[in-house]
This record gives C-alpha cells, structure tokens and sequence, in this order.
C-alpha cells in the first residue's frame, strides 16, 4: 500500500475506518504488504506536515511515523527501477514521481497496489487494472497494495 493509504491507519480522517479494516483483514489473512524505501519519507512528509499545520506535535508524528514502520509494509529497494518510474510518470501525466514509484514496484512483483489517493487512482485507474482505490473498496476483492503473491 502507499503512504495515503498507510497514514489513515494512524491519523483520524476520511476513510481511517475503511483503511483499518483492510489492514485488519490483510493481517488476519497472513497477507504481506510491500511498499518501495521512498514509504518511510512520504509518510514522515505527510506527519511532518500534519506538525506545522498544529494537528499534531512531534512527538505524536514520531510515534506514528515508528508505529508505520514497526508494523506497515516492508520496504522494498527500486534502485533498478528508477527509470521506470520516471517512465509511469510521464506516461500517465503524474505531476510528479512520488506515486509512480508505488505503481512501478507494484508492476514489478505483480501484484495489486492500493492507494488512498485518487488523483493517482483517477490517472492510473483506468490504464493500469491492477491499481486498487481505497474509494471503491466495496467493488474490489480484499487485497493489499502491493502484495508479494509468495
């Protein structure tokens, strides 16, 4: 899963309810969860974010940041993959490459890949059938973002 799905599991916000029930039935379900290294610094970017913005201090940012990496997905290296990703990106009109680092690792080991963010889900969605909206949970089967099928 990426990092707008990962933070809802410990920040309080629209589909945080949705999220955890996901990651309960993944971890019920003894199913892996993957994510590339670039996991730890997107979520500490968004917790960071949430400290300036005063909706949290920095010791609550710090114990989630080690709770999500204590117990969220295990990050994966994608040095090969970098060109790749640039390559997701601009295909898909990204503005940037944050998400297509989630969606090349993804397509790499062949598997789903959950996000919470639906201007990524709105680009890809379409294009890549293996991309997985926490908004549409209901109509998708119950596997994780970026899950090892071994």
């Amino acid at each position: 899963m990426d990092a707008s799905l990962a933070i809802k599991w410990v920040l309080e916000e629209p589909g945080s309810r949705e999220a955890g029930e996901l990651l309960g039935k993944w971890k019920n379900g003894g199913i892996g969860m993957l994510a590339p290294e670039v996991f730890a610094a997107d979520v500490a970017e968004v917790l960071y974010q949430r400290c300036t913005s005063k909706e949290l201090s920095i010791e609550e940012a710090k114990e989630a940041l080690e709770a999500l990496l204590e117990n969220g997905p295990a990050l994966v290296s994608n040095v090969a993959g970098h060109a790749r990703v640039m390559e997701l990106a601009s295909d898909l009109s990204l503005p940037s490459t944050k998400g297509a680092h989630y969606l090349a690792l993804a397509e790499r080991e062949n598997c789903q890949c959950w996000t919470a963010d639906e201007r990524l889900w709105r680009a890809a969605g379409d294009v890549l059938p293996w991309l997985e909206w926490l908004g549409e949970r209901g109509t998708q089967q119950d596997q994780p973002m970026l899950q090892n099928p071994d």
